[in-house]
This record gives C-alpha cells, structure tokens and sequence, in this order.
C-alpha cells in the first residue's frame, strides 16, 4: 500500500481524469438534500488511498521461485498509461527498498556509535539520498522497462460485436420465419 500510493504521488493520478473521483449525479443530489448534516472530511491523503487502492486491484505481481526476480504487470484499457504505471512501481519499489535499509543502517550505527560519528553522518547522507529516488545497486536492479505492446492483449471488442450483432439478427430472422 505505501508503494502505491508512493506511485499516485510520483505519477500524479490525483489529478489524472481517469483516476479522480468522479461523484455520480445521486450522490450530488443527495448531498443537495441533506447540507445540514456535517459532510466527512475528503481530505487530499483519503484521495490518494482511494486512488492506490484501485492500482493495487489491476496490478499483479509475481516471483520466480528460481530465481530473485520480480514480474510487474497491470491491467488497463490505456497500454501507455499501463507502461507507466507498472515502472512507476518498479522506481518506487526499488526506492523504499534503499530507504528502509538506509534507516537500518543508520539505526545500528546510532546505537553503536552515537550520533556525531562520522559513520553515523554518512549513514545520514545516505538516507538522504536514498530517499530521493532509486538508484542502481549490486542488490537491486530493474532489468527491462516495462513498454507499451504493439498489439492489443484483450479481445476485439468491434469484432465481438459485430459477431453477436450478426447473430441475434440471423436468430430474430429464424425466429419470426417460426
């Protein structure tokens, strides 16, 4: 959850059409009919948590058993707007990854050392740096980017129609000759 709504952040969706939340005509006048009631609070953060959990419904991600690799997929009718996401979460995985080893480190070395030494500060400038964005490392690494297919991975919707069109016509033409 905090990778996700690391991506929302990083990416934007809060303001993205397709992720804000669009209240329904019901909801509006429902609201116009009860303004004396105190409306709850919709804070920008409740947004953004609404908004990470419907990443985290289209996303899917796998393990090989044999190896330490991670697969990162996610669902979307928009195959850039996928691409992007699905990276997004790659950067945002890789950077807590270094964020939360950076604050062990920093943690064991305060305790052991003190706050002043020079191990501790440097540990200090890591996090720091670690914070700010992924970066390559001999444990971690993003080996493909995610890009967008050439080609459609889900059915051709026309076609399906054009299909079932065709067939409820030739079956209300049966079905009248009856």
């Amino acid at each position: 959850r905090e990778i996700a709504e690391g991506v929302v952040a990083r990416l934007g969706l809060a303001k993205d059409p397709n992720f804000a939340e669009h209240s329904s005509l019901l909801n509006r006048a429902l609201a116009l009919t009860t303004f004396w009631h105190s409306r709850p609070s919709f804070s920008h953060s409740s947004a953004n948590s609404l908004i990470a959990a419907r990443l985290l419904q289209n996303l899917d991600v796998t393990n090989d058993p044999k190896s330490l690799l991670i697969g990162i997929s996610y669902t979307s009718t928009s195959s850039e707007q996928a691409a992007r996401i699905v990276n997004a979460f790659a950067e945002e995985y890789l950077r807590i990854r270094e964020e939360k080893a950076a604050q062990r480190h920093l943690a064991d070395l305060a305790a052991t050392y003190g706050p002043k030494h020079p191990s501790v500060l440097k540990a200090q400038s890591e996090l720091e740096a670690a914070s700010r964005g992924p970066s390559v490392s001999d444990s971690a690494q993003i080996l493909a980017w995610a890009s967008p297919p050439i080609l459609p991975s889900s059915p051709n919707r026309h076609l399906i129609v054009a299909v079932a069109f065709i067939c409820s016509f030739a079956a209300g033409i049966v079905l009248v000759l009856i």
